[in-house]
């Protein structure tokens, strides 16, 4: 992960982290000041994935530039040159400002480590891409990178695939202090190097508990008779959030059964038909497992989540009446089961 400092360093040690709301001006700003210095003064910065869209405007091509992170820009050299560089170009770099800690002080990033960070946006043999960061992110298991410009760096994977050619990993570095998230994606098994926690199964429990919650949430504001667009809009960028973790696994199989009942009511809320599929099938799978299990031995509250979850996605009577019907026989004491089973008696889906 990048390593932030508050430190002064000098030029040749870091990059301080700017902002501005049209990092564009910015960028042409800062290239006709350059035009204008001498032989190797020049201001080194960096936008990150700046990229173009070419029109037409009455036969005149005009170039347009992006930038992926939207307000986000790096400036090599010190706090002292940038105040005096906004201080002579008042009005074109007025909307450049620093993106400060908690201590309100300017955040740098040392050089070393942008470098690497410059070297993964450049390289286009790597797929990756900067994503706005993802909560809770240290659930997830560790890795070290065995490859690209990070190797040797601890990071977290994001999603794992099954694929005709083994498993390919996404994996995730927070980058700027956390707020943004670097995700480098179809790495080999052979580019990483897995590594186990003795706290793995206090890490999962505590992972499904935040996927249960969150979903649960987004379940009591979708039955809430003045559900707003303002509401929809924040749960479907919660329940965006949540599918990203749609291939994590869980080695309990109580924890695993309840994951996979969320990501199918997951699915279902996003109205994900494929995610819905897939999702469905895995639960009735672990449905099947359990009904052939003793009925001493049965895990009638994963039944329990699982038949929920299958009224949810597929508004079928007869999972809806086997909820009810457990809920008769067994009274949960479990506060999430109790509520998430009168989800049946009250959800309506679009």
């Amino acid at each position: 992960m990048l390593k932030m400092s508050d430190e002064s360093h000098t030029i040749e040690e870091s990059w301080i982290v700017m902002t501005s709301s049209e990092p564009q001006q910015i960028h042409d700003t800062l290239i006709k000041i350059n035009e204008a210095l001498p032989d190797g003064s020049a201001i080194q910065f960096f936008i990150p994935y700046v990229t173009f869209n070419t029109y037409h405007i009455s036969d005149k091509e005009i170039l347009q530039k992006y930038s992926s992170l939207r307000r986000f820009l790096f400036v090599k050299g010190t706090k002292g040159q940038m105040d005096l560089l906004k201080e002579r170009n008042p009005w074109t770099l007025s909307k450049l400002r620093y993106y400060l800690n908690h201590a309100r002080q300017p955040i740098t990033i040392r050089d070393q480590e942008m470098q690497a960070f410059r070297a993964m946006c450049a390289d286009s043999r790597i797929d990756c891409e900067i994503w706005s960061t993802v909560d809770d992110l240290e659930l997830n298991e560790k890795v070290i990178l065995k490859t690209t410009a990070f190797k040797g760096w601890e990071a977290r994977v994001i999603e794992r695939k099954r694929t005709k050619n083994g498993t390919s990993f996404t994996v995730g570095l927070d980058v700027v202090g956390g707020t943004m998230l670097l995700r480098i994606k179809d790495l080999k098994e052979e580019d990483i190097e897995r590594t186990t926690s003795p706290d793995r199964k206090k890490q999962e429990y505590k992972f499904v508990e935040w996927v249960k919650t969150h979903i649960k949430t987004v379940i009591d504001h979708h039955t809430d008779a003045s559900y707003s667009e303002a509401q929809k809009e924040e749960d479907r960028k919660v329940l965006n959030k949540v599918w990203e973790y749609r291939f994590s696994t869980v080695s309990s199989p109580t924890g695993r059964r309840h994951f996979r009942a969320m990501m199918l009511i997951c699915a279902r809320l996003l109205q994900d038909k494929d995610g819905c599929k897939k999702m469905q099938a895995l639960v009735e799978k672990e449905l099947n497992e359990i009904a052939q299990d003793p009925p001493s031995k049965r895990a009638t509250d994963s039944w329990a989540c699982l038949q929920v979850a299958m009224y949810v996605a597929t508004k079928n009577p007869v999972y809806r009446d086997a909820a009810k019907e457990y809920e008769k026989k067994y009274q949960p004491k479990s506060a999430f089961l109790h509520s998430l089973i009168q989800v049946v008696r009250r959800f309506e889906l679009d």
